[in-house]
């Protein structure tokens, strides 16, 4: 009767490892998909955000070149207005053509689209493009022969200017 207990005791014993065997191995296959779901819900992630911001970029970059050949027209357009006779401008006629201006300038901005670059400015550099010098306040815009164009806050035309030498 021994033998048999003992037999049944070293069989338990081995059905004991054995399980306990398969149980870490199942905890190590468990682990080991847990860390790849992780990977690669982290990879699906970054892949969503970087596909998000290319869809911008292509937006941005493909709205740039439109608004850039646009505002040749508008560039136009306004040196026209610079150099209108003063007896012109106070017609009504002429009136209607600026509040239009406005209008149209209103609607570019609705659509993030700004122009900057004023005399008196601070230069900056990733802003502003110095196409010369000249004596004055150092760094300070003198003249402004280019505006620049925001778009969103991005610059797609740096503005073209004068810029003071300090002399």
């Amino acid at each position: 009767m021994e033998n048999k207990k003992d037999k049944k005791k070293k069989d338990q014993k081995k059905d004991t490892e054995s399980l306990e065997k398969k149980i870490s191995v199942l905890e190590q296959e468990k682990n080991d998909f847990q860390e790849k779901f992780l990977r690669v819900s982290a990879d699906w992630q970054n892949f969503k955000r970087r596909t998000e911001e290319d869809k911008k970029n292509i937006r941005t970059e493909s709205m740039s070149f439109v608004v850039l050949s646009l505002f040749k027209v508008i560039d136009n357009f306004d040196r026209a207005l610079e150099h209108v006779p003063e007896n012109i401008k106070k017609d009504e006629w002429f009136k209607g053509v600026l509040n239009t201006k406005n209008e149209f300038d209103a609607f570019l901005k609705n659509f993030g689209l700004e122009k900057f670059g004023e005399i008196g400015e601070s230069f900056d550099i990733s802003k502003h493009e110095a196409l010369f010098s000249e004596p004055g306040e150092k760094d300070k815009i003198l003249k402004v022969i280019e505006k620049g164009i925001l778009l969103r806050d991005k610059v797609i035309r740096t503005a073209k200017v004068a810029v003071g030498n300090g002399k």
